[in-house]
């Protein structure tokens, strides 16, 4: 697989604004609405960039997967999401990555940090250039996040569900990295932390992030 061409920026995806400073019309995004946003939340958006931070749980994913599509509805331009997450539940992440796969606007994803897991898979299916800053961690490993409960008819069908999750989330890897899928396999249950470098060889990202040029 031929990884996008990506653009020689001088310095990190939020240091660049394609827009004039001030909120994308119509796009005070997440679901808990503009106002409950940090000031640099909101500044990032302005610059059509999204972070996904902490837990990538339900409610993560549905505030990020709506900020992606309110932006995809403004204008075909490249959207940043930043990562710096230890992943979550295997149920929550699938709508934010069709909603990625889906979107006419590239959405360039970039670890800084940390990311794991499910955040780990959201970095490497990204569709506008994948990156890491230097220091950054990225493990695929998932951990089980998700209780199963019930008769034991009702616990052995949620097992299986899990199971054709982690499939389907293997398969979405392998074909994104070029990754043999029992090698894809063998990291969501038991991979260790790579590094920027080692995640570059392993062709879960297309590049590293060199650090700001004076």
């Amino acid at each position: 697989m031929t990884p996008p061409e990506l653009p020689d920026r001088p310095g990190p995806p939020w240091e660049e604004p394609r827009r004039p400073p001030g909120l994308v019309p119509g796009v005070g995004v997440p679901a808990r609405g503009p106002a409950a946003l940090p000031d640099a939340e909101a500044g990032l958006l302005a610059r059509r960039t999204l972070f996904l931070r902490g837990t990538l749980d339900d409610e993560a994913a549905s505030e990020l997967t709506a900020g992606l599509m309110l932006l995809d509805g403004v204008a075909a331009d490249p959207v940043t999401l930043l990562i710096n997450s230890g992943g979550g539940p295997l149920p929550a992440v699938f709508a934010l990555l069709d909603t990625i796969r889906l979107m006419r606007a590239p959405v360039a994803t970039v670890c800084v940090g940390q990311a794991a897991g499910t955040a780990a898979a959201v970095l490497a299916l990204g569709t506008g250039g994948r990156e890491a800053a230097p220091s950054a961690t990225i493990s695929l490993r998932v951990e089980a996040r998700t209780e199963l409960a019930g008769g034991a008819l009702r616990v052995q069908r949620q097992a299986e569900h899990l199971a054709s999750l982690r499939d389907r989330l293997a398969d979405l890897l392998a074909s994104a990295s070029g990754l043999p899928l029992e090698v894809v396999r063998d990291e969501l249950d038991s991979g260790r932390p790579l590094s920027a470098e080692e995640a570059l060889g392993s062709r879960l990202i297309d590049r590293v992030r060199a650090g700001r040029r004076r």
